[in-house]
């Protein structure tokens, strides 16, 4: 009935769906005449994600954020974005887009973190849910990187850091780390991804070409409940070391020497490079079969029944009080509005809620419009002098010719009664009020001193 599929600001209380039960079609009559029965529809399902309430069949935003659906579920997000490189430590109760790298030593508290380029040496990262590094995670070992994640850490490569997954720790190249989580998907340098399905933001796109970073799983120990990965060790023949539940399952194409395999109390030293097997554990035995594909499992957060406190309110088209009526169960004479782009957000009449701020705030606005003084601004250029003049808002002082001579005295040749004619009629555009000036970026200047 209704659905807000943009990708915009939201406040507590606004309604973002509401679902009607399915009802049966109406009959028809195919080409002999015969009558077709009507069909039952389909009751669409929504799914009160994070920030969500859900009551009955009406969802609402239970906080500020920007609302997101995923398929049938429905988030709203605190978000910050940060255009260049993170260079200073950040604490925010929302998700973070990084533009550039995060910079050596930084330390970042969220709830989700998306980076666009590297993560450096030193840093610390702790995030509620997911961490996706699109760059390589750079840590070194004098200052590795730390990063825990109550969902899924995602990124190309990962060395010399320590981290910690609830869900799935997923690589596209490799990593050189000591790490743990429920699952571990490493891809490795021929980039060959041993799943049927890829995670919902791929880091394994092939084909994958290794310029830099870790090859494989390599060094390090790793305690989880699955390991999938192309290879494991290394042909240097690093000591690498894995430990997983005794219902897990480590499986690979490639394991090199000096790699110990741990399955509950079972464990087994790898001599001698071989391909294409599982370990795992059967009738109280580690044993060793062929490799196994799997899917990649990733996280997904789970929604907390929110409460509303707040009154609702709802975005439509223009003159939709009507329809706003009916969705706010309220009277069309008691419907209220204000502007948001090509929309209106619609709300109760006389009732503080968090369009009240809002409200406020354009109201502020639009007294310092009303109020603005008149303005100039005057520019040098080779086509000669301009000046533009801003015309005053409704109740804003004009402009003073005064102050205008005083700015324009430096310059010869003015056409004051030009100056005059446009602190008349002020429109914003530039006039030519006086021939070229000296330019000191482009002209020459002779100096003589006489003694």
């Amino acid at each position: 009935l209704y659905h807000l599929t943009e990708d915009i600001e939201v406040i507590p209380g606004q309604i973002l769906a509401v679902r009607e039960s399915a009802t049966l079609g109406e009959l028809g009559i195919d080409c002999l005449g015969q009558e077709i029965p009507g069909i039952l529809g389909e009751t669409k399902e929504i799914i009160a994600g994070r920030n969500i309430y859900l009551s009955q069949n009406i969802l609402s935003s239970a906080s500020f954020g920007r609302v997101k659906w995923h398929g049938d579920r429905c988030d709203v997000e605190k978000s910050i974005e940060i255009t260049g490189d993170l260079v200073s430590d950040l604490d925010f109760d929302g998700r973070v887009i990084v533009k550039g790298r995060v910079r050596q030593g930084v330390k970042v508290s969220c709830e989700n973190i998306e980076i666009e380029g590297d993560v450096e040496q030193g840093v610390s990262i702790l995030a509620k849910e997911t961490v996706t590094v699109s760059g390589h995670i750079v840590g070194t070992k004098a200052e590795p990187c730390v990063i825990k994640a109550g969902a899924d850490i995602m990124a190309e490569s990962a060395s010399y850091s320590l981290l910690s997954a609830i869900g799935s720790i997923v690589m596209s190249t490799g990593m050189r780390c000591s790490a743990q989580a429920k699952r571990f998907y490493i891809v490795g340098k021929k980039g060959i991804i041993m799943s049927k399905k890829t995670p919902e933001k791929s880091k394994t796109t092939l084909p994958v070409v290794i310029e830099r970073g870790v090859q494989g799983l390599v060094g390090g120990k790793i305690e989880a409940e699955e390991v999938f990965a192309e290879i494991i060790g290394s042909v240097s023949f690093e000591p690498t070391e894995i430990k997983v539940k005794d219902t897990g399952i480590v499986s690979c194409t490639t394991i090199y020497p000096k790699t110990k395999i741990i399955i509950g109390e079972h464990v087994q030293e790898i001599s001698s490079a071989q391909e294409n097997l599982s370990f795992y554990k059967e009738q109280g035995k580690m044993v060793t079969g062929a490799f196994k594909e799997t899917e990649v499992i990733l996280t997904s957060a789970q929604g907390i029944q929110e409460k509303l406190d707040c009154p609702p309110s709802i975005l439509l088209p223009p003159a939709s009080e009507k329809r706003a009526s009916q969705f706010l169960k309220i009277e069309e004479g008691d419907v209220d509005s204000l502007s948001q782009k090509d929309s209106f957000l619609y709300f109760q009449k006389d009732k503080e809620g968090p369009w009240t701020e809002i409200l406020k705030k354009i109201t502020e606005e639009k007294k310092k419009e009303e109020e603005r003084p008149g303005d100039f601004t005057i520019q040098s250029l080779p086509e000669g002098l301009f000046i533009a003049v801003t015309p005053p808002g409704p109740k804003g002082v004009p402009l003073d010719l005064a102050r205008v001579m005083k700015a324009v005295s430096p310059y010869a040749k003015v056409d004051v009664e030009k100056i005059k004619a446009v602190l008349e009629k002020p429109e914003g555009i530039p006039l030519r009020i006086a021939p070229r000036q000296y330019l000191p970026d482009i002209d020459s200047r002779v100096e003589i001193e006489i003694k």
